[in-house]
This record gives C-alpha cells, structure tokens and sequence, in this order.
C-alpha cells in the first residue's frame, strides 16, 4: 500500500511509518516503513480495516483514517 506525509510533520523529521489493522476488537500492528510504501499481511478473501501512523523520535502521531479493503484470495492449484 502507499500513503502520503502527513501535511504537517511538527517540528520533528518522521523517521518510519506504523500500518495497523484492526482485529479482535482492536488495533494491531501488521507492518511498518521508512518510507511512503509499506506491506501489511492480511488475510486473503476477508475484509481488513487498515490505518497508517507516521512516528518520530518522540513517538506516534495521530492515525490516518481507516480503508477498508478484502485481499484477493490466491487461486487454487488444479
């Protein structure tokens, strides 16, 4: 997936980005990057919420809004 920077970086460089889906009834982290493309692993076929969080030396900011988005499933070898 790719993003793009935050409008407003605060006073500190971003030095990675967080990707986090939401499951079991909350947040976890499934990827990350040092830059604006990163790879999440999802589960082919099901429906996924995903957010990304840009974090610095200090910590994460504020999360983008979520996508949802479903994986293609892989096709089966016959």
């Amino acid at each position: 997936m790719k993003w793009t920077e935050p409008q407003d970086q605060g006073c500190l460089e971003i030095t990675g980005y967080v990707i986090e889906a939401y499951q079991n009834d909350h947040w976890e982290t499934v990827g990350s990057s040092t830059t604006t493309e990163g790879v999440a692993t999802v589960t082919p076929g099901v429906e996924t919420e995903l957010r990304v969080t840009a974090s610095n030396s200090i910590g994460q900011g504020a999360p983008s809004y979520s996508i949802k988005l479903t994986a293609a499933a892989l096709p089966s070898a016959s």
